[in-house]
């Protein structure tokens, strides 16, 4: 175990990607990196997944070193700079979620508005007119509107008919959008 760390660190080269090598590598440094990857993200398993990850990357990359210093320097950059790009990630994504919810908070509060006006602007039509359009938006079709108030289909048609259009006259382009 102590071969890489003697030897090397007296000046003798060494690639990452032989096995042998790799593998005392990762037993030396797995844990001092973990704590470091800890302190950043506080989050133990995180950081061992991330740690295990920079050690798959650099033995990937198979990169000659000079000694186990510049080794460690390597590891512990690419530990921290995968932590910081995961707490970015991380922090974009609550970002975004903060804004969506913002804006459904804002439609939510526009379309409480608008039914409010809708139903204001109903309830100032004739009682004929309101009952109409009230059973309508309820899902009633125009039969069934014409038998729950007892008025010929003719009748029912007219007073929605009327209705659409003071509406349509006092709610301006709302009125599409809100029917």
């Amino acid at each position: 175990m102590n071969g890489i760390s003697s030897s090397h660190s007296k000046g003798k080269s060494f690639r990452t990607g032989d096995e042998k090598i790799s593998k005392e590598l990762f037993e030396l440094y797995f844990r001092s990196a973990c704590s470091f990857a800890q302190s950043l993200l506080k989050d133990e398993q995180l950081a061992y997944d991330i740690v295990q990850e920079a050690f798959i990357r650099i033995w990937e990359k198979n990169i000659l070193f000079t000694s186990i210093i510049s080794y460690k320097v390597y590891l512990y950059n690419t530990v921290r700079n995968a932590s910081y790009n995961h707490l970015k990630r991380n922090l974009r994504h609550t970002e975004i979620e903060k804004e969506l919810e913002e804006d459904a908070v804002d439609q939510m509060i526009i379309a409480a508005e608008i039914e409010a006006e809708l139903l204001h602007q109903i309830n100032l039509l004739p009682t004929s007119q309101r009952n109409v359009i009230l059973l309508r938006l309820k899902g009633m079709t125009m039969e069934e509107i014409a038998n729950e108030l007892q008025l010929s289909l003719n009748t029912v048609k007219t007073h929605k008919k009327r209705a659409y259009k003071q509406l349509r006259d006092k709610l301006g382009d709302f009125y599409f959008f809100l029917l």
